[in-house]
């Protein structure tokens, strides 16, 4: 049997909004449009509320295990999605085949990588680190979207370290 846990939506906690707080038997989901950071204080000084106003025993050690999933839009001057020479190779064929056979010539290019474990050696739910191009955003604007099973401060520097390499 599937457990859904018990939601509660939209709702703000001193000024952050909370998309969804999420409460399972072992288990809370915190979602916010902020940082991994401000939803990890919403969940302590919620968790600590309910220890002072309703009697909940917490602790915060008792947390022993928290995941992340951070996401980010931002801009770039540069193309992140700049690929390898066969890459490019391929781009150039895909879209040679596509004027071809389906329409008038437009150019394919990379529009998003992940990086992942190997989840048959590690069971763990986690999302991969993606870098992708925003939808609906034309390619040239260099708008992108990034999601990462990280807190946010370390979300945004492996970003801001991939794209001062590839600039190098």
């Amino acid at each position: 049997m599937k457990r859904k846990g018990v939601n509660f939506f939209e709702e703000r906690w001193n000024g952050v909004n909370v998309i969804k707080l999420t409460i399972f038997t072992g288990a809370l989901i915190v979602d916010t449009s902020t940082s991994t950071a401000a939803s990890e204080k919403i969940l302590d000084e919620a968790l600590t509320w309910g220890a002072n106003e309703l009697g909940l025993t917490y602790k915060a050690e008792m947390i022993k295990r928290k995941q992340y999933i951070s996401d980010i839009v931002f801009y770039s001057d540069i193309n992140l999605l700049t690929a390898h020479p066969a890459f490019t190779n391929l781009q150039n064929a895909v879209t040679d085949a596509g004027e071809r056979y389906l329409w008038p010539r437009r150019q394919y290019e990379l529009t998003h990588f992940d990086l992942d474990f190997d989840h048959t050696l590690n069971p763990l739910v986690a999302a991969p680190f993606s870098i992708q191009r925003r939808g609906n955003a034309l390619f040239t604007a260099k708008k992108y979207f990034s999601e990462a099973p990280f807190p946010t401060d370390v979300h945004i520097k492996l970003v801001e370290k991939f794209a001062a390499d590839l600039a190098e």
